[in-house]
């Protein structure tokens, strides 16, 4: 069966009426060809030539890539600093520095880590309060 395409394609062998005679598989873009495909998708909320030009694209998607993956290891960071905040606001009113709490609970070998603790400290200070009071005895 000959089916029209109106012009000549790779992997095909056609008639000289111009129809396709031989059909050897199925088309495939280089690799070269999907790699563009793949960086324009992934630059597609960009706005001007950040979108439009695949150099200017690729150099986008990389810078965003690098501060998406410096942006994971921040929020690790004000986490944490945020943790050790409650704790020590939570501290304050049993007259114990943080630094000296964080001591305390290592050599009473009570293993619970700053997020644990500081959530206790924010939403059961009446536990928080009987852990402080077994640290200090």
């Amino acid at each position: 069966m000959a089916i029209d395409l109106g012009k000549r394609a790779a992997g095909m062998a056609f008639s000289p009426d111009g129809q396709v005679v031989f059909y050897s598989g199925q088309l495939s873009f280089s690799s070269e060809d999907q790699l563009i495909k793949k960086i324009k998708k992934q630059a597609k909320g960009f706005i001007r030539i950040r979108r439009k030009s695949f150099k200017k694209a690729k150099e986008a998607v990389i810078k965003a890539r690098t501060r998406a993956y410096q942006g994971r290891r921040k929020r690790k960071r004000d986490l944490r600093q945020l943790w050790i905040i409650r704790i020590n606001s939570a501290l304050n009113k049993h007259d114990l520095k943080y630094s000296r709490f964080i001591k305390l609970l290592k050599d009473n070998k009570i293993e619970l880590d700053r997020k644990v603790l500081a959530q206790l400290a924010l939403e059961q200070p009446k536990v928080f309060d009987q852990i402080v009071k077994k640290v200090k005895s």
